[in-house]
Formats: structure tokens, C-alpha cells, sequence
């Protein structure tokens, strides 16, 4: 088993140093039929560069960056998760979502009957990532 308990050949799961280089996130507010505010879709796009692995040759490279994309996408979502989920627990739009939500949906936006904070425990958040490795640059071989 690899990190997060994931099955792969020994050849695939090798440590790995990545560095993220640009990482952008869309926002888009979901609504209920009577105009409520039912949810976030989270959207996120990571871009990393290898800098570093413990692999000898490119010998299944293909899948191994799959893997290492698969885990960059993984992280982020999990860092995403927790701190939406602090941003839900106490009620507090400290992420000021809600500009960037008003943005999206102006009029819907002003219709909301509460302030965006107290909507916040009550909201279904997906959360959907997207990982690209650019190029990778082994500092073991520089």
C-alpha cells in the first residue's frame, strides 16, 4: 500500500518532492428552486513541477506521474476540506467567499434573506480538483 492506503506496485508509489507552482480556484454559488442558497461547488486547478523522485529510470513514468498527479489532487482537496470546514464550523466567512459568490449571481445574490456566515453550516460544498505536473526537473541529477 501506498500513502492514503492506496494499492500500487512498489515501482509506482516512490517518494516524490513537488513544487506547486500555480493553483487557482472558481467558485460557483448552487441554488434551491425558491432561490435559496444551497450549496458551493469548489473548483480548483493545481499545476506542480517534480523536482525530486526516488525512481531510477522513466520505466512507467506515465503511470507514475498518473500517481503523483492523483496525490497533488488529493492533498489539496483535503486542505481545501479542512479549511471550509473551520469556515463552516464557526459560522465566518473569513475566505470571503461570499464576494466572490456575489460576483457569480448578483441578483439571486441580494435576494438571500440571511447573511452568507449563518447560511454557511447549512451548505453542501463540492469540492473537485484538477492537477497538472508542467515539466520535471530531478535535483538528484542536476
Amino acid at each position: 500500500f501506498g500513502p492514503a492506503g492506496i494499492l500500487c506496485p512498489p515501482t509506482i508509489c516512490l517518494p516524490a518532492s513537488l513544487e506547486l507552482q500555480r493553483g487557482e480556484t472558481r467558485l460557483a454559488p448552487v441554488w434551491n428552486e425558491d432561490g435559496s442558497l444551497r450549496g458551493l461547488d469548489v473548483l480548483a486547478r493545481v499545476r506542480a513541477a517534480v523536482l525530486e523522485t526516488a525512481a531510477d529510470s522513466d520505466e512507467g513514468s506515465a503511470h507514475y506521474d498518473d500517481y503523483l498527479t492523483a496525490q497533488l489532487e488529493a492533498a489539496v482537496s483535503e486542505t481545501l476540506s479542512r479549511v471550509l470546514s473551520l469556515e463552516r464550523q464557526l459560522a465566518l466567512d473569513f475566505l470571503d467567499l461570499g464576494s466572490r459568490l456575489e460576483l457569480a449571481a448578483p441578483t439571486p445574490w441580494r435576494a438571500l434573506e440571511q447573511p452568507f456566515g449563518a447560511l454557511l453550516p447549512a451548505l453542501e460544498i463540492s469540492i473537485t480538483v484538477r492537477g497538472e505536473l508542467s515539466h520535471r526537473y530531478d535535483a538528484k541529477e542536476a
